[in-house]
């Protein structure tokens, strides 16, 4: 078995991002513990007060050119991810050297993106306070270190038209499929992670994995993404 990842794409390239609300200078940068639901009841973590101040829309697939080759170029690429529901997904960013590896047996258009998993990272990375988002450990310096360099964007005087546009300008995604629907991402995560991991980091630039649930080693081939030594 091969997994074939595509190149990676900025994460604007593949779809709408559209972040609202009122950035706050002013948050504690706390993190607690809450208990959610009425009967199953479930502990989440979750930025203290209002978090970021920020929300954050459902991220559509970008359907049309707004940013000329670069959006045509990232939508040809993932074309053949369409066909198929299982598959995975790899978080990297130009700014900060964070990897995470995620999977998803409902596709790309409904299991990552919309309200899928890639709308709670986006929380994640923002500290963005939602109800369906518990924000996991390996997340939070960085969604901190992201909040400081955000602070000191808006001391620069941005337009908020401007400042939102920038938010997660430096995120990159890859997505891979095997041709086929018969194998479990879940299975080869970890082969994944550790992979890509030693494939990105170096003395100079250690690479921050920012998984932290258990993840599973089978074997699998992988043709890495074509422009991964940009990273």
């Amino acid at each position: 078995m091969t997994l074939i990842f595509t190149n990676f794409h900025q994460l604007g390239a593949i779809c709408d991002i559209k972040i609202d609300g009122v950035f706050d200078p002013h948050w504690n940068k706390q993190y607690i513990e809450i208990i959610q639901g009425k009967k199953k009841k479930s502990k989440y973590i979750k930025p203290d007060e209002f978090g970021s101040g920020l929300n954050s829309m459902p991220l559509k697939l970008r359907l049309r050119q707004v940013q000329g080759d670069k959006v045509d170029l990232a939508l040809t690429d993932i074309a053949p991810v369409m066909n198929f529901n299982q598959i995975i997904y790899v978080i990297v960013s130009k700014k900060y050297p964070i990897l995470y590896v995620g999977i998803s047996e409902g596709g790309l258009l409904k299991g990552v993106l919309k309200n899928g998993r890639l709308r709670h990272h986006v929380h994640k990375m923002l500290a963005i306070r939602e109800s369906g988002t518990s924000h996991t450990a390996g997340w939070l310096q960085h969604a901190l270190d992201r909040y400081d360099a955000n602070l000191l964007a808006k001391e620069e005087g941005l337009s908020e038209q401007d400042f939102k546009a920038r938010l997660l300008d430096d995120v990159y995604i890859a997505i891979a499929h095997c041709g086929h629907d018969n194998w479990e991402p879940k299975q080869v995560e970890g082969t994944v992670l550790n992979a890509l991991h030693a494939q990105m980091s170096s003395v100079l630039r250690p690479i921050q994995i920012m998984n932290t649930a258990t993840v599973k080693y089978d074997p699998v081939e992988i043709e890495f993404p074509g422009n991964i030594s940009h990273f």
